[in-house]
């Protein structure tokens, strides 16, 4: 992310956001594709890094937060975030 031409840190909060040590993020979305945002995670327990174990838990991770997230939504709401 860090790369990309678009990434502008934390922006204006910047100064006020401590270091990260490590991140790791994958996108949360519904069974039926919608997307929810992001699940990021930073500061793994015993200084260690990310791998790919982690990204692949992750993973396997961010479908029941995307089912949680589109059953929790009351009715109608996604024609309310539509307008």
């Amino acid at each position: 992310m860090e790369a990309h031409p678009a990434w502008d840190g934390f922006g204006e909060e910047a100064s006020l956001h401590r270091p990260l040590r490590g991140w790791l993020a994958t996108a949360v979305c519904g069974a039926d594709g919608r997307s929810y945002g992001l699940l990021q995670l930073s500061d793994k327990a015993g200084d260690a890094n990310f791998d790919g174990e982690d990204a692949d838990r992750v993973r396997e991770l961010t479908p029941f937060a995307g089912a949680t997230a589109t059953h929790s939504e009351p009715p109608g709401a996604e024609q309310l975030l539509e307008r």
